[in-house]
C-alpha cells in the first residue's frame, strides 16, 4: 500500500494553521478582561452623570432664587453658583481622564444626560446674567479652562440642542414667578426671547423635546396675554393660578 507523505508546503499551511489558532486562543482568553473593562468604564461614567444631574438640578434651584434676591443676595447667589459650576466640572474632568485614548463615541450615551443637565443649568445661568443664549464653545471652553491638565471634553452639537430644550423649561418657570413677583416687563422680555422657527426633526429625542419647547412657548405666551389684556381686569393671584395650573388665556 502507498503512503503519501506531507510535503513541505503542506507543512507551511499546517504550521500556518497552528500560530492562527495560538492567536485567536490569545485573543479569546484575553477578551473577557477587556470586556469587563469596558463595562467598568461605563459604569464609572453612568456614575459621574448622575452625580453631574443632581449637582446641575441642585444649580437651577439655586439659580431661581436669582429673580427676587437683592443685589447683595444676587451676588452671593451667582457666586456660590459659579462654585457650585467648579465642582461639576470637575466632574467632566474624570470623564476626560476615562476616556482617553478610547472611542468619546462608544461611550457617549452613558454620560449624555448629565451633560445635558449641565448645559440646562448653565444656559439658565447666562439668561439671568446677560439675558443672551451661552454658545456651545464658550460652554467647552469654560470647562477646558478648569482643569488643570487642560484637557478639553467635547460638547456635541446634539446634547448642545437638548440642553437648549431643556432649558426652555426653565424659562417657562422663570416667567410664572416673574408674574408673581409684578415684574411685568421681566415676562415680556422672556416672551421675546423665547420664539424660535419651526424645524423639520429626525431625531427622536429632539423631536420630543422639541414638542416640550413649543409647549413652554405656547405657555409663556398666553401668560403675557393674561398679564397685558387681563392684568387690568383680574388681579394678580387670578392670574397666577390660571398660569400655574395650564397657562391658558382667560376668557372673557
Amino acid at each position: 500500500m502507498a503512503t503519501i507523505e506531507r510535503g513541505e508546503g503542506v507543512n507551511e499551511v499546517a504550521d500556518e494553521v497552528d500560530i492562527r489558532g495560538v492567536h485567536l486562543q490569545v485573543r479569546y482568553t484575553s477578551y473577557p478582561d477587556s470586556q469587563q473593562e469596558q463595562n467598568d468604564r461605563r459604569e464609572r461614567l453612568i456614575k459621574l452623570s448622575r452625580d453631574t444631574t443632581i449637582a446641575s438640578k441642585r444649580l437651577i434651584f439655586l439659580l431661581h432664587r436669582f429673580p427676587s434676591s437683592s443685589e447683595s443676595e444676587g451676588e452671593d447667589i451667582m457666586t456660590e453658583a459659579q462654585s457650585q459650576m467648579q465642582s461639576i466640572h470637575a466632574n467632566f474632568h474624570s470623564m476626560s481622564a476615562d476616556l482617553m485614548n478610547h472611542d468619546y463615541y462608544k461611550y457617549h450615551r452613558a454620560f449624555s444626560p448629565g451633560v445635558q443637565e449641565y448645559l440646562e443649568a448653565v444656559l439658565f445661568k447666562e439668561y439671568l446674567q446677560t439675558k443672551t443664549l451661552l454658545t456651545l464653545e464658550k460652554a467647552q471652553s469654560d470647562i477646558k479652562e478648569s482643569d488643570a491638565e487642560g484637557r478639553e471634553f467635547i460638547i456635541t452639537h446634539m446634547d448642545y440642542l437638548l440642553g437648549i430644550a431643556d432649558f426652555t423649561g426653565e424659562l417657562m418657570r422663570l416667567c410664572i414667578n416673574s408674574v408673581a413677583l409684578g415684574q411685568h416687563e421681566e415676562v415680556d422680555l422672556h416672551l421675546k426671547f423665547l420664539p424660535f422657527l419651526p424645524m423639520s426633526i429626525n431625531d427622536r429625542e429632539l423631536g420630543k423635546k422639541y414638542e416640550v419647547m413649543k409647549q413652554s412657548l405656547i405657555k409663556v405666551e398666553n401668560v403675557v396675554f393674561n398679564v397685558t389684556v387681563r392684568g387690568t381686569e383680574y388681579p394678580k393671584e387670578m392670574i397666577l393660578d390660571r398660569a400655574n395650573d395650564d397657562g391658558q388665556p382667560m376668557e372673557e
